[in-house]
């Protein structure tokens, strides 16, 4: 019994690890093609930030709230940058790739 309660703990941590990085390249994806849209003047990001910001705000649930903030926060980042003529960075491999 405490062998199978184990595995069972096991393939949860995995599967948890395995979400969080879908849910990191799903985040990544975003933040590019935001990026190359931006560059090509098809989204204004000041907007989408401002967005991303409101829709932090109907749910009280902290992890909803946190997500939105970054994101908006990310995109602040890149519309420095953009603004300032240099390229946002791209995204660094995961360790391992």
């Amino acid at each position: 019994m405490t062998d199978r309660i184990l595995e069972l703990m096991q393939d949860l941590q995995s599967e948890v690890q395995r979400q969080e990085m879908e849910l990191t390249v799903l985040r990544s994806g975003y933040l590019v093609l935001v990026r190359h849209l931006a560059q090509q003047s098809s989204v204004m990001l000041p907007g989408l930030i401002a967005d991303l910001e409101m829709m932090a705000q109907p749910r009280p649930e902290e992890g909803w709230q946190a997500g939105h903030e970054e994101l908006a926060a990310l995109l602040r980042i890149a519309h420095a940058q953009l603004g300032a003529g240099r390229k946002a960075p791209r995204p660094r491999p995961a360790k391992g790739r």
